[in-house]
């Protein structure tokens, strides 16, 4: 059995961010609580980007569903001298990632990281075709025998045999490289 190449490259961490920018930061919902965390947070005054993905649902008729890109995580935006502890706080919320464990500050996603994973909303709005290729933003699983296997991720971009693809990795948002053949469907 072949094993896929993968290629990590951080973008989650970015301690050298100018204070006066916008930053983003992880959140780790409550299980099944996206939507509940999101709400809490608007209401406190927060600004979130909680991305998703359409998917067809059976039960008790065939209906389109929107359900998180990523199960638990949300991204949370943090003004330059905007506080985090009410965040950490908020009902739906398990906790913020952090650099420098518990005493040290949000953990920040690379600027253009969160641009790239935009890009797709539109796509993702709908159904992908039964044919579809790998356009960017699509949603998809590291499947086939990778390392990652069972791992969701969001299509960045494939070339030939290879895909890189975005996925969150202890709380941060990473770009893997893996085989292209080594990617499936999202059918959650």
């Amino acid at each position: 059995m072949e094993t896929a190449t993968v290629r990590l490259s951080e973008c989650g961490r970015n301690d050298t961010a100018p204070d006066l920018a916008t930053r983003w930061t992880v959140v780790v919902t409550k299980p099944q609580r996206e939507q509940w965390a999101a709400q809490s947070l608007r209401r406190l005054g927060y600004d979130i980007y909680l991305p998703t993905h359409a998917i067809s649902r059976e039960h008790p008729v065939r209906h389109t569903a929107h359900v998180p890109l990523f199960r638990g995580y949300l991204f949370l935006a943090l003004d330059p001298g905007q506080g985090w502890v009410a965040a950490r706080y908020c009902a739906g919320v398990h906790k913020l990632c952090m650099a420098g464990g518990h005493l040290g500050h949000p953990n920040y996603v690379r600027p253009g990281v969160l641009d790239a994973l935009r890009a797709g909303d539109e796509l993702r709005r709908s159904l992908p075709p039964a044919d579809a290729a790998w356009p960017p933003g699509t949603p998809c699983r590291l499947a086939n025998g990778s390392p990652l296997d069972g791992i969701d991720a969001v299509i960045h971009r494939v070339d030939g045999d290879s895909a890189t693809v975005h996925v969150l990795m202890f709380g941060e948002l990473r770009e893997v490289t893996v085989e292209a053949a080594s990617l499936a469907a999202r059918r959650d």
